[in-house]
């Protein structure tokens, strides 16, 4: 019953006299087990130890990275055991192995603690902006924006109030902010809905941006469903206002749609997340354009484009841009698809008739035209300016194009 353990035993344990032989055995052959030199044991802890770290902040996902640094570790002791099965050389275990447990402990929570401190601060900067769903969104992939800057296709919203400077001279000051609060709330509830980025408040004007920070493909479609729902909530907002006798606010609309650089733009001490280029300078052009038309709510015609399925617009003109060789074709916004009444109809049809003979220099037939979508919608002043237009033009000599 002479069975004693050993250190390489599986089941078994191993004869005394057969431990004794084999020593005789390794003495006699010097076939010895064999050590490394300590600075190799030392180069693999500093290799562990700088090595997981990088993998895992370089993988994407924390499973990803878990996943190779098992594998590397599983690795390292199959080399290991190679070593020791063929060629006699006993390699370092415990160091090595605590020190990838140490490394991956010590990358998990300055990665959770940095993940922390970035959600915040996005947190922080786009409650402002954003709606709490699209916030938490970007909290959890924060990849999806880019702070630094960069270029997106986006569809650009402004809105201005009519006036405002005439209304401002009647009211007291504190009545005014107190008004002029009720009124940007439900612009920018209504903007916040439809997942897009309140900009900025300037003055009595609402810039937003539909498909920023997260990127949308129906951007330029929610950007007109929510001018819409603005302009008829506020109508309901002017209807009690004019009732108790406070300020009616009529508000222009701008929508335009294309590329613009967007990210933190200013100083060190002052940025602002916010959209430039020359598609946000036409948005806020068209905003204006609508003093000319007597319009509402104007869009250029790449809005018009992405969005036609599911609006009623009727084409307006065509607006010079500067530093573009092309004009731009520009479209009011009526209402939502399907929604627009017969009388309506009827006289969209006779005002893009008139638009035609417009452009074809028919200047008295043009008139008639609109005229008679006049005579169905009186309150059209598109048609008056057209009016207006051609009577001014008949004496006068116009170009071929």
């Amino acid at each position: 019953m002479d069975y004693k353990p050993t250190p390489i035993s599986t089941n078994d344990p191993h004869p005394g006299m057969e431990i004794h032989a084999t020593i005789l055995s390794n003495l006699l052959q010097k076939d010895f087990i064999t050590f490394p030199p300590k600075w190799l044991a030392l180069l693999i802890i500093l290799f562990f130890s700088l090595v997981i770290p990088v993998i895992f902040f370089k993988a994407n996902k924390v499973l990803h990275s878990s996943l190779m640094i098992i594998i590397l570790y599983i690795l390292y002791l199959v080399i290991t055991g190679t070593l020791f099965t063929h060629y006699q050389i006993i390699t370092e275990i415990v160091q090595p192995t605590f020190a990838v447990v140490l490394s991956f402990i010590s990358s998990a929570v300055f990665s959770y603690h940095t993940e922390w401190k970035k959600r915040k601060e996005l947190k922080k900067l786009f409650s402002r902006y954003l709606s709490p769903k699209i916030v938490d969104e970007l909290a959890h992939e924060p990849e999806k924006v880019e702070l630094g800057g960069e270029e997106i296709n986006a569809t650009v919203f402004f809105s201005d109030i009519q006036d405002f400077t005439s209304i401002a001279e009647k009211c007291q000051p504190k009545e005014l902010v107190s008004y002029l609060n009720k009124y940007f709330s439900i612009c920018t509830d209504i903007i916040l809905e439809y997942d897009a980025m309140l900009d900025k408040y300037i003055g009595d004007s609402v810039m937003a941006i539909f498909g920023a920070p997260v990127s949308k493909d129906d951007h330029a479609v929610t950007a007109c469903l929510a001018a819409l729902d603005i302009r008829d909530r506020l109508s309901l907002f002017n209807a009690e206002n004019l009732m108790r006798d406070m300020p009616v606010f009529k508000t222009r609309f701008g929508l335009n749609t294309g590329k613009m650089i967007i990210g933190n733009i200013g100083t060190e001490n002052h940025l602002d997340y916010t959209a430039i280029g020359d598609a946000v300078n036409l948005a806020s052009r068209l905003e204006g354009v609508n003093k000319i038309f007597g319009t509402g709510i104007i869009i250029s015609e790449f809005t018009y484009e992405l969005a036609k399925d599911h609006i009623e617009a009727r084409e307006l003109d065509f607006l010079s841009v500067k530093g573009k060789d092309n004009p731009v074709r520009i479209f009011e916004l009526i209402c939502r698809k399907g929604e627009v009444n017969p009388d309506m109809q009827n006289a969209l049809y006779l005002f893009h008739e008139g638009l035609v003979f417009y452009r074809e220099k028919k200047w008295e037939m043009a008139i008639g035209k609109f005229n008679f979508a006049l005579a169905v919608n009186p309150n059209d002043i598109p048609s008056k300016v057209y009016i207006d237009k051609c009577k001014s033009l008949i004496n006068e000599p116009v170009s071929d194009n």
